[in-house]
Order: C-alpha cells, then structure tokens, then sequence
C-alpha cells in the first residue's frame, strides 16, 4: 500500500477515535468504564457475563477486569452476583443506575448516528458498513492465520 493512503487511512480512524473519546459525557464515567459497561449489557442479553469472558472478549486481563468491575462496582453501576449454576463463579450485572448511565449515553451516541446517516445517506451508510465488515473479516483472518 503507498504511504499517503496508509497515512491518510491513519488519520481518519484516529479522528473518529478522537471526536469520540473528546465527547462529554457528564465525566461520571471513563471511557474505559463505559466500554466495559457496555459490554456487560450487550453480554448480559446474550448469557452470563463473567470476568472471563470479558477479559476475552476485550483482550485484556483478568485482574484487569477485575480492577474495572471493582471500581464499577463501587460507583455502584454493576453488581456481583454468584452464579446458581458454579458456586465458584461470579456472574456480572448492571445496576439500574449503569443502565441509566448506558442509556444517557446511547441516546447521545444514537443523535449523533442519526445526524450522520442522514448526511452520508443510506447508499453512503450502507456502503461505509459494507467496507467496515470487510476490513474487519480481513484483520480477523489475517490474524487467525498468524500473518499479523
């Protein structure tokens, strides 16, 4: 690939990144915090959420996740609770107040989304999604076959 292209690409993926990180958002939680949070729901949805998993799903480790779920916990935003199925295992939930904090930012984020799409338009959107699940399969399959 030549490097204006590399270089532009670059660009763009840290500006959406930033414009992102930079967004206000009452500062009642990083954006580490809310990530997980988030992750913890949309799990939750599907099953039990549990540190392993999480540490899985988001590549870290789990005494990271365990650091995070403690001080998500003591902000009172999820809570422990021991599986009925594994006496060993602790199952992840959100609080009411960490659903409402997910929530406040959703909706923020789903204005956003909206105000875009309604630029690009559908044709636009569509396409940007159809490049983002392509590149993203082609990151998955080079990494499963060990070439990054």
């Amino acid at each position: 690939m030549d490097n204006e292209l590399l270089n532009k690409f670059t660009y763009q993926l840290y500006s959406m990144k930033k414009f992102f990180l930079d967004m206000d958002l009452g500062k009642k939680a990083s954006r580490s915090e809310f990530v997980m949070l988030d992750f913890i729901r949309i799990f939750g949805e599907n099953g039990k959420v549990t540190t392993s998993l999480l540490s899985e799903h988001l590549g870290i480790t789990k005494p990271a996740v365990s650091q995070m779920i403690n001080i998500l916990e003591n902000k009172h935003y999820v809570k422990r609770e021991i599986d009925k199925d594994d006496k060993r295992v602790y199952c992840l939930a959100l609080t009411d107040l960490g659903m409402d904090l997910l929530r406040q930012e959703g909706e923020q984020y789903m204005h956003i989304m909206n105000k875009l799409f309604d630029r690009l338009g559908k044709e636009n959107t569509e396409k940007l999604i159809e490049i983002m699940d392509l590149s993203f399969s082609c990151l998955r399959e080079l990494k499963e076959n060990n070439e990054i």
